[in-house]
Order: C-alpha cells, then structure tokens, then sequence
C-alpha cells in the first residue's frame, strides 16, 4: 500500500466509498418497500375496518337513544314514529355489520367480533321487551330493561369497541 502513488490510493478510497453508499442505498430502498407494504396494509385492511367499527358504535348509540326516547314518550303517534326509527336503524345497522365482516382480517379480530354478536343479539331481545313495556307505558318496568341493556352495553360491548 506505502507503494502506491496518492492518486491510487484517492481513486481505491472513493471506490470503496462508493460501494458503502450503494450497499446503503440498496438497504434503504428495501426497507422501504417493507414500510411501503406496511403502509398499504393499513389504509387497505385497518382503516376501512376503523371507519365501519366506528359507524357500528355510532349506531349502536343512535339505537340507545332513540329506545331511551320511546321510553320517555307516552304518545301512541310518537311511539309509533319511534318504532319504525328504531326499526330503520337496526337494519342499517345490519347492513354495516355486512360491510365490517368482509372486512375482518384476523383470528382475533374475528373472535372479538363473534363475541360482540352474541352480546348484540342478547341486546336485541332484552330491547324487544322493553319495547314491549314501553308501548304499553309500562314504563316502570321498561326502565328496568333499559337499566339492564345500559349496563350490558357499557360492560360487555365496550371491550369490542376499546380491543378492536
């Protein structure tokens, strides 16, 4: 090496140089094919299921408030107008639990959401009766089913809507 005239050993060092730097820019752009990968996983597969979970929860809630606002109504008229905006919002929100199934990418997030279906379905009838108490203004007894699907939704529902 002590042999070599300085202009070699410039040329052998830039060269060197260069290797690093294209063994660097290789890396790098494989990495980011990874993060690319990534990247489209998630606005693909997370973000839709994000927006439907997050429309599903919504529902859930306007079914809640318009079953507490049929519960507080003693008017038949507006009962019956009640009836059928619950009625619109439970098969809207079948539709969306439609859209989130396709839409379910995992074992787990499967599991979670069999869980959320079988609280949903005991939901549902526990509002069917007090739907039922309440049309009759058995209102005394309908709060108690209103009480008790509140407390099932805040407790159970709750750990699909936090896990997911």
């Amino acid at each position: 090496m002590n042999n070599l005239k300085i202009g070699t050993r410039i040329v052998g060092a830039l060269v060197a140089m260069m290797v690093m730097l294209f063994l660097m820019a290789t890396v790098s752009l494989m990495q980011m094919g990874v993060l690319n990968a990534s990247t489209k996983d998630i606005a693909d597969n997370w973000l839709p299921s994000v927006a439907a979970i997050n429309a599903m929860n919504t529902m859930a809630s306007d079914i809640r408030l318009t079953q507490a606002q049929h519960l507080m109504n003693t008017d038949e008229a507006a009962m019956a107008s009640l009836d059928k905006k619950v009625n619109a919002e439970r098969e809207d929100m079948v539709k969306l639990r439609k859209a989130y199934e396709v839409l379910i990418s995992s074992p787990e997030e499967q599991k979670l959401y069999d869980s959320f279906s079988g609280e949903w379905t005991h939901l549902a009838e526990v509002n069917n009766r007090m739907l039922e108490h309440s049309r009759k203004n058995e209102n005394d007894e309908a709060k108690k089913y209103l009480k008790a699907s509140l407390s099932n939704c805040s407790s159970r529902q709750g750990t699909f809507w936090k896990n997911w």
